[in-house]
């Protein structure tokens, strides 16, 4: 009784272990712009669209992590130059987001803009519990361009 009860519970852990999950979030402001620019229009010049993408790929609770493909994070220390802008107020506790990184590009696809205006954000997060996560954000905005006065 006593082999039967743990062959059970070792099939039903394996089972929780090997679930995945998967889920979206796509995100558009609705009523509240980000940036309230309190300029008039011959001040600022709008560039056009950009979008920028960033992934994570987190390994064993997240003590391996591959940013962008190649870019590898082990314990928290990173082995390559990080570049990340803040699109968040207050940065987290665990370092840079994927958010600030998918930013960061969105705004370097022009490079004579000076901030974005977010349009949308689209998350996608899978994974196995505990042994293997991926993050994707994808970051949609307009760039614009203050002129010299």
């Amino acid at each position: 009784m006593g082999r039967l009860l743990i062959q059970t519970l070792f099939v039903a852990g394996l089972t929780l272990l090997m679930a995945g999950c998967a889920s979206v979030e796509r995100y558009t402001p609705i009523a509240i712009a980000q940036v309230h620019v309190n300029m008039d229009k011959s001040q600022y010049t709008v560039l056009g669209t950009v979008k920028g993408t960033s992934t994570m790929d987190s390994f064993f609770c997240g003590f391996i992590r591959v940013i962008d493909g190649s870019h590898v994070s082990l314990l928290g220390m990173k082995f390559f130059e990080d570049q990340y802008a803040y699109y968040n107020e207050k940065p987290s506790i665990f370092g840079v987001s994927v958010e600030d990184r998918a930013y960061y590009k969105a705004l370097c696809a022009t490079p004579d803009a000076d901030a974005l205006l977010r349009k949308s954000s689209v998350t996608q997060e899978s994974g196995t519990f505990l042994l293997y996560s991926q993050k994707e954000v994808t970051f949609t905005g307009k760039a614009i361009k203050y002129k010299a006065d």
